[in-house]
């Protein structure tokens, strides 16, 4: 048996496959078990992420019909089914940088079973320190007068001394004023080709989401990476919500008077984020967390949560909270969702792009009308749409207090499949000395959206899973 990444050789191969069955009628045998012939993808290793589609195509011999084919991957020693049916080609479009293997089981009506070989396969970063990227200044999503520049500069020298290799201050003036970019908080189709006919690759988008300097400081942010393709897409997203009280420890020692201190502390824990998911082999990251969950939630019988799907998240409508909360929630949801194998979130910006093209403004809120839009193939074909109502967020003076509403659409169905209302204050789990006490908003919203997104999609990352093959009869795994 051969297992190779190319199709350069496919005639080889089915000729392989035609005297195979054909020895065998010629021999009188009567050839019961598969035989995995192949094991082939459309493009060789190593690709970078974020490249596209490569198609894995399983040839085979022999087995009595329907065949099934069961395709795994393995990466740091863990392993997950991706794929399991008639299908006999698996589509994979990887978007994270590692060394991976990719095998394949085929099982036959009656339950005999033939295992390829892991085939390795290795993807590397979609950016490099070579690769031109463009530092966007921040969007001031916080409601109140903040020193915008200062954090720009900072974090732009910051990551400038990890090695990137960032577009002049000049150029991208110059860029701005051109293309009279005035709204930085994304880029949509258009603005990301004229950036890659400038040779650029990547944008980073940073929202000021919180900013309060006091006694007790307080800063919360969230940056993304944006390739600049012809559909931009997410290479990366984080946020860091902290406060000065966070860790007081012992008799207050380790409080965070000063926010420029604070201002670093958040900056390195986003650069930290960044590169390690553009390292050529992540460490995995899980942020600990209790969950707060949705006071009450709808969650349709029929949705698949382990389908792919494109998702669309839309600013949600604020009826009573502070300026920008609409903005400041769905970003949260774009950050959750982006950490879903399945899921392909649609750059924020894009979703704006599409929304002035079709004069859409939600003033009464989410309705079928944008769905239908966003849904539309001669849009953004998304499957999934996600809106809500921002009721009441306080992240700046006194105890943090979060009330929204969510709604999810399926676009082709034209159906709400997913209804939640949640809220929160920062002192609810308190009992005594303010153990458990939540001192920022960001945190406080990015529990309450790891919850939803559990409830809607459940966990999918790397982990052992049950196999319809384990569950036959011994005499034919020999």
């Amino acid at each position: 048996m051969t297992y190779s990444t190319s199709f350069s050789n496919n005639f080889a191969v089915l000729l392989l496959v035609f005297c195979s069955w054909t020895l065998s009628g010629c021999s009188g045998l009567n050839v019961t078990k598969p035989q995995i012939i192949s094991l082939q993808a459309t493009k060789s290793s190593p690709q970078p992420a974020y490249s596209g589609e490569i198609l894995w195509q399983t040839y085979v011999s022999g087995g009595t019909p329907p065949l099934t084919y069961e395709y795994r991957m393995r990466k740091n020693q863990q392993e997950k089914i991706v794929q399991s049916g008639l299908e006999s080609t698996w589509s994979w479009q990887p978007r994270n940088s590692g060394n991976f293997h990719i095998r394949v089981r085929v099982k036959d009506k009656k339950g005999y079973i033939s295992t390829s070989e892991w085939t390795p396969f290795r993807v590397d970063p979609a950016i490099n320190n070579h690769h031109l990227i463009a530092f966007f200044p921040l969007e001031n999503l916080s409601g109140v007068k903040a020193p915008l520049s200062k954090i720009s500069q900072d974090y732009k020298e910051l990551l400038q001394s990890k090695g990137l290799n960032f577009l002049s201050d000049e150029r991208l003036e110059d860029f701005m004023l051109r293309h009279r970019v005035r709204y930085t908080g994304g880029i949509g189709s258009e603005l990301a080709h004229a950036l890659r006919e400038e040779g650029v690759e990547a944008v980073f988008i940073t929202s000021l989401e919180s900013y309060e300097k006091s006694v007790s400081p307080k800063i919360a942010l969230t940056s993304r990476l944006v390739l600049c393709r012809d559909f931009p897409e997410i290479a990366w997203i984080d946020g860091v919500g902290i406060t000065g009280e966070d860790s007081p420890g012992l008799l207050g020692l380790k409080r965070i008077p000063k926010m420029e201190n604070l201002e670093q502390k958040a900056l390195n824990n986003l650069a930290d984020s960044f590169l390690n998911a553009l390292s050529e082999n992540p460490e995995p990251v899980s942020k600990s967390t209790n969950g707060i969950k949705p006071r009450d939630f709808y969650l349709a019988t029929d949705f698949a949560p382990e389908g792919k799907y494109r998702v669309a998240v839309v600013p949600f409508l604020n009826r009573y909270a502070r300026r920008n909360a609409g903005f400041v929630v769905p970003l949260h949801f774009v950050n959750l969702l982006s950490k879903n194998d399945n899921l392909q979130v649609v750059e924020p910006g894009v979703v704006r792009e599409q929304l002035l093209k079709y004069r859409l403004i939600m003033q009464a809120g989410p309705s079928l009308a944008v769905a239908d839009v966003l849904a539309s193939e001669t849009s953004l074909s998304a499957d999934l749409i996600l809106s809500g109502y921002v009721f009441d967020y306080q992240d700046q003076f006194g105890i943090p207090k979060i009330d929204f509403s969510t709604r999810l659409f399926s676009g082709p169905k034209r159906e709400i499949i997913w209804w939640s209302r949640s809220y929160a204050n920062g002192d609810d789990g308190v009992y005594f000395f303010d153990l458990g006490r939540h001192q920022s908003a960001h945190a406080m919203l990015e529990e309450m959206t790891q919850s939803i997104g559990k409830l809607i999609f459940k966990a999918n990352k790397f982990r052992p899973q049950e196999s319809e093959f384990e569950n036959i009869n011994s005499i034919h795994s020999k």
